[in-house]
């Protein structure tokens, strides 16, 4: 998977995993993200945007 970052692009998923317990099945989601040290200012202000929008729901 690392060989998949890149330093110059801000890339972010959402992984989905249920889990059961008992008779009840829970659903989580994590978000997982990587903010490359050679993205420009401008996008990772806009990354911010999407971050905050994806944590507040």
């Amino acid at each position: 998977m690392l060989s998949a970052l890149s330093e110059t692009k801000v890339q972010y998923c959402l992984y989905r995993s249920t889990l059961k317990v008992d008779l009840s099945e829970t659903v989580k989601f994590t978000f997982i993200y990587n903010l490359g040290e050679k993205v420009s200012f401008f996008k990772k202000g806009r990354f911010g945007i999407v971050k905050g929008v994806l944590i507040k729901e």
